[in-house]
């Protein structure tokens, strides 16, 4: 019985040109087995976003935009942008404007970059909501971001203090149309303010005393389509004449 198997081995490895235990027989062998098969190529890809695709803000502001733009599977080259803000219809908004503090980056191979759009809104009620559209255009051709922008229909100044008396903003008047309320913020650290207006101008009247405290706001809504709201600090001052900061009230 032994030789008999023995002999039935022996013929099965003349069969097939190898021994018994041959290792090119085990499971995975054959014909394409061992052949290295290449890794695709890496398409080049250039990633585009903003930081806030949506804006909250209010009228008389200025909001910074930051755009990213990263490289991948071996991009590199120029990067022109471009930025425009428009309301629904696609039309420019009255007084919006936004800016870049570079038109042209040059992305490094899989590199980065960074660009700042600036969002000016303002103080001028001629549309309360927007879009600011920013085209990125390289040898992949262009890709268009957003930030959609929504604006509260108020304009805060702040009032700070230096040595115990009120600190203004530029005495450059603000334009102001009827609807849009008007807002005196109080910044300083312990004391109240108050807020003198020359009789009740465009429905902004001289604040009651003892004024308002720190970390909240004088509130009044404009009114009318013409006038000047001239103020200062009351209490605790200065009343610095002509060169009070003021409201210039005009027509929508």
């Amino acid at each position: 019985m032994r030789s008999t198997l023995v002999s039935a081995l022996l013929g099965l490895s003349l069969l097939t040109g190898c021994e018994v235990g041959d290792p090119g027989i085990g499971i995975g062998g054959g014909p394409d087995a061992g052949i290295e098969v290449d890794a695709p190529a890496a398409v080049p890809r250039l990633d585009v976003i903003v930081d806030q695709p949506t804006v909250m803000t209010e009228l008389g502001t200025s909001t910074m935009i930051t755009v990213t733009l990263a490289g991948a599977g071996g991009f590199a080259g120029a990067v022109t942008l471009a930025a425009t803000v428009v309301d629904g219809a696609g039309a420019a908004l009255p007084g919006w404007t936004v800016g870049l503090d570079q038109p042209t980056v040059t992305v490094a191979a899989n590199g980065s970059a960074v660009v700042v759009a600036t969002l000016q809104v303002p103080t001028r009620n001629g549309g309360l909501t927007g879009t600011v559209k920013i085209d990125a255009v390289s040898s992949l051709g262009t890709q268009t971001l957003t930030s959609a922008v929504t604006a509260l229909n108020q304009v805060s100044v702040t009032v700070t203090e230096n040595a115990g008396q009120c600190v203004y903003p530029p005495a450059t008047p603000l334009q102001v149309v009827a609807g849009t309320k008007v807002r005196f913020v109080n910044k300083f650290t312990a004391d109240n303010i108050t807020i003198h207006v020359d009789g009740n101008a465009n429905n902004v009247p001289h604040e009651g005393d003892p004024g308002h405290a720190p970390n909240t706001a004088y509130e009044r809504e404009v009114m009318g389509t013409t006038g000047t709201i001239t103020w200062y600090c009351h209490a605790p001052g200065p009343n610095l004449g002509g060169s009070n900061p003021s409201f210039q009230v005009v027509a929508p």
